[in-house]
């Protein structure tokens, strides 16, 4: 799948196992595929970047209460 930068694409393409070439500003592009790559895609280890990814969105009550914080505050400090 090559998407410029839409995370919603890029992002469900990944959850299903599919291959993914997009750009550094999209939130899958550290389990992108480069494009002179493209006739040997991988799918690469994505257990971090679920990780991560889900570290992306909260909800306005995780927001309020510092959920949030608690949960990045080891990569901030």
């Amino acid at each position: 799948m090559v998407n410029y930068n839409s995370a919603g694409p890029a992002i469900q393409s990944l959850i299903q196992g599919c291959p993914v070439i997009v750009d550094e500003t999209s939130l899958a592009y550290s389990c992108s595929n480069k494009y002179c790559e493209l006739d040997n895609l991988i799918i690469p280890d994505r257990q971090q970047w679920y990780v991560e990814i889900s570290h992306t969105e909260y909800t306005v009550d995780e927001i309020k209460s510092g959920e949030w914080y608690n949960r990045l505050q080891w990569a901030i400090e």
